[in-house]
């Protein structure tokens, strides 16, 4: 059974990463849109802004500049007044959604989205972001629709892709979750965020080849980055029993602890603990993976092993309740995974 723990995991971790990227990618965007190609210095900007304050090329410019330049309160003065200017121009709002963005102001960023789409619902661009800032708010349902028409209009939209396969996966649909954090990898191998999502949901489900194909390619990337460390070790301890096999995932383990000492990394070593015999050690990793973590329900599973081979017949039994009960609770809670669409 997979974890709710490990969707919250990620979904803070790609917010902390792909808010600010997009909203850096979304600023690279407007600024070549807003007339980065003129070649005009800020001071030039500024004289024409000042001059023309009916032209909403010059105010758009103007409030680009004065947001480079961390002058956002005339930034977005200059920014509304070319938004009045031209009103069926999208650009305007989509610049101060970007200023929002900035001041974490995520409510005020969605409400330029979505004036800006109701303008032109053609922009790949501002749909993911939309979707980013949606699931900031925890609005899945919305967040996923938005993701779902971004990779319509740009099938190349790793991102997108990414984040499409991490709620699908979240709302108990695995094979779907799986099939677009793939698609995503291909579009983009050094996604770290990507392949270690890829490599967590697959395990959850029991595809350790894959599982195993994507934190190589995450340790590939980062050698040292826990989550593939972890997940390497789960792996191997699943799939190779040999003393070597221990070893190498011990080591591994060892070095995510040291680095981040998650829950997901005491449920890691209490594994490998369980897998060596070590039951007292196995216990004792298990206990703190779910005092971290409650969500991390598989340490009940673990534990009832444990329990079992020290000899402890009725905590074994109360471990094996604890899991089930939490397994039929996950159960109860996302319910079976909806059919696919057309066209996707």
């Amino acid at each position: 059974m997979k974890s709710a723990s490990v969707q919250k995991r990620y979904d803070l971790r790609i917010l902390l990463l792909a808010v600010p990227a997009v909203a850096l990618a979304l600023a690279v965007r407007l600024w070549h849109d807003y007339g980065a190609g003129r070649a005009m210095s800020v001071s030039q900007i500024e004289q024409r802004g000042r001059a023309h304050p009916e032209d909403e090329e010059a105010q758009l410019d103007w409030g680009n500049a004065l947001h480079a330049q961390h002058r956002d309160a005339e930034a977005e003065a200059a920014l509304k007044t070319a938004a009045q200017l031209a009103p069926a121009d999208p650009r305007p709002l989509n610049a101060l959604a970007m200023l929002a963005m900035a001041h974490q102001q995520p409510v005020q960023a969605l409400a330029y989205f979505h004036a800006s789409l109701q303008l032109d619902p053609e922009s790949a661009d501002i749909w993911r972001s939309a979707g980013l800032l949606l699931q900031q708010q925890r609005d899945t349902g919305s967040a996923m629709e938005a993701f779902e028409q971004a990779t319509r209009l740009d099938p190349k939209d790793a991102v997108s892709w990414r984040e499409l396969g991490g709620l699908e996966h979240a709302r108990n649909a695995p094979a779907r979750g799986i099939e677009d954090l793939q698609r995503a990898v291909a579009l983009a191998p050094d996604d770290l965020v990507a392949q270690d999502m890829l490599g967590d949901y697959a395990l959850a489900d029991g595809k350790l080849d894959l599982a195993g194909q994507a934190f190589s390619r995450a340790l590939a990337l980062r050698p040292s980055d826990p989550d593939a460390l972890v997940g390497s070790a789960r792996v191997t301890l699943q799939t190779d029993a040999s003393p070597a096999g221990l070893s190498r995932a011990g080591k591994q383990i060892a070095q995510a602890l040291a680095a981040r000492p998650s829950a997901k990394a005491y449920l890691a070593r209490g594994q490998w603990n369980l897998a060596e015999r070590r039951y007292p050690a196995a216990v004792a990793d298990l206990k703190v993976a779910l005092r971290k973590d409650p969500g991390q329900t598989t340490a009940h599973s673990f534990l009832s092993r444990a329990y079992a081979g020290l000899g402890q017949a009725q905590m074994a039994r109360s471990e094996a309740g604890a899991y089930t009960a939490a397994s039929d609770a996950a159960r109860r809670q996302n319910g079976s995974e909806p059919p696919r669409g057309p066209g996707r």
